[in-house]
């Protein structure tokens, strides 16, 4: 992919001092940009999930059973699957059931 950008740069006119300027800047906001996107996808999240949760002790609770099932059934691995699906609200209402049918620590 990025060989294909390099060669297409390339023959739009960037010479290499350019496109070192261009992949530097780039390189330096690409975390910002990131980090802004989980954040906008985290604010969407919660509003959709605010829509079927509509009071703080329900939305807190069914947060809660999300996490409970993800650390219940993942383990050590929950911690990186809600890093990586956290902010999808069908992930968190289907774990939010599962854990609402847990006992206190452990599955099922």
């Amino acid at each position: 992919m990025l060989q294909g950008f390099l060669k297409d740069a390339h023959a739009a006119g960037l010479n290499q001092k350019q496109l070192d300027l261009v992949m530097s800047k780039y390189m330096e906001m690409a975390p910002e940009l990131i980090t802004a996107s989980r954040a906008l996808d985290a604010e969407t999240c919660t509003t959709e999930l605010r829509a079927e949760w509509k009071t703080d002790g329900e939305y807190k609770k069914g947060v809660g059973d999300a996490y409970k099932a993800a650390v219940g059934y993942f383990g050590k691995d929950a911690d990186a699957i809600i890093q990586q699906y956290g902010n999808d609200p069908r992930v968190i209402r289907g774990l939010a059931a599962i854990g609402k049918e847990m006992g206190e620590d452990r599955p099922g």
